[in-house]
């Protein structure tokens, strides 16, 4: 390896940002690979974090860095309580109407076509959905379903995550987009932080193979796609077409 080639194939600000979210899972863990490598201890725990957040603050600037962090925040805050809405309001409509009729109201609504991506953080599904069920949510829908006591305010508030998501991803992309160019040195510490995380993860990974919820936290991958913004969210919103859900 050539000493500016990097040991990753996504963008390095994407996995710093991952790593800093794996380091704080590793170290609510720490007994538990203390006890395999007295190496890893909370001493480590705390200098990887200082090592990765200096890296981070090197690449992009401080200024830049703390913009980028309130960012990705804002992205994540809003994928939760989207995500959180979303199905709340499922169960609502499931239990406020007839079978036949809250599967006709959720298929319009983009269940079908997008919820299983949802519910596995996809964030292109997610925007996808959003913009579906603002697009659907019209005037004959929205009296119908606050008929039978769904307040009006929450239904306005899930079809606004469709805006909100965008411009946070937006926002997002653009931060990601500016930093300084790395050096030699820098890059070698890039490929060193890697490396670090990826041994990590595949001790994490196998220790904690049978807890899904815990394994997937030490999956590089799975932890990359939460902090990684959707690159091609259409400008145009989907149509309101949607397959038959699944139960």
């Amino acid at each position: 390896m050539e000493d500016n080639e990097l040991n990753y194939h996504c963008a390095t600000v994407d996995m710093l940002l991952a790593t800093l979210i794996i380091i704080k899972s590793f170290r609510e863990d720490i007994d538990v690979f203390q006890a395999m490598r007295t190496i890893w201890n909370p001493d480590f725990a705390d200098e990887f974090e200082t090592r990765t957040d200096n890296a981070l603050t090197n690449l992009v600037g401080i200024d830049h860095q703390i913009k980028l962090k309130k960012a990705t925040k804002r992205v994540t805050e809003i994928k939760y309580n989207a995500k959180t809405d979303l199905y709340n309001f499922k169960v609502h409509v499931t239990h406020d109407f007839s079978r036949e009729e809250a599967a006709g109201i959720l298929d319009q609504l983009g269940y079908n076509r997008y919820y299983r991506d949802v519910q596995q953080n996809d964030q292109e599904s997610l925007m996808s959905m959003l913009n579906n069920f603002k697009n659907v949510m019209n005037d004959g829908l929205k009296e119908k379903i606050v008929a039978v006591g769904i307040n009006p305010g929450y239904i306005d508030r899930i079809s606004g995550y469709a805006g909100e998501f965008q411009q946070a991803n937006v926002e997002q992309e653009k931060l990601k987009n500016y930093w300084n160019v790395p050096s030699q040195e820098a890059n070698q510490e890039f490929r060193s932080i890697y490396g670090e995380i990826i041994r990590i993860c595949k001790i994490g990974a196998a220790v904690f193979k049978d807890d899904p919820e815990k394994r997937d936290r030490y999956i590089f991958s799975k932890v990359l796609a939460k902090v990684t913004s959707q690159r091609n969210i259409q400008e145009e919103e989907p149509d309101a077409e949607a397959p038959a859900e699944e139960e």
